[in-house]
């Protein structure tokens, strides 16, 4: 996976390991307060699972992430 920060509150979530058609699996995450809470994924957006989907997971599981996501920007 491949992470940036475009912009205050999101993370665009790249699944690199399509290779060539990584660009077809990119995703963004909502992130309030260090919490991710939406996903533009497919799976989150028909399914809601409890937990999340992958990517929101993922999300949580990189602090510097999270944090650089969290941060309010002038």
């Amino acid at each position: 996976m491949e992470y940036r920060v475009p912009v205050h509150g999101s993370v665009r979530v790249e699944n690199t390991s399509y290779g060539e058609e990584s660009d077809e699996h990119v995703y963004v995450v909502s992130v309030e307060s260090e919490i991710p809470f939406d996903c533009t994924c497919p799976s989150w957006q028909y399914n809601n699972p409890d937990n999340g989907c992958k990517h929101m997971l993922a999300v949580e599981n990189k602090p510097a992430v999270l944090q650089a996501a969290s941060e309010v920007r002038e």
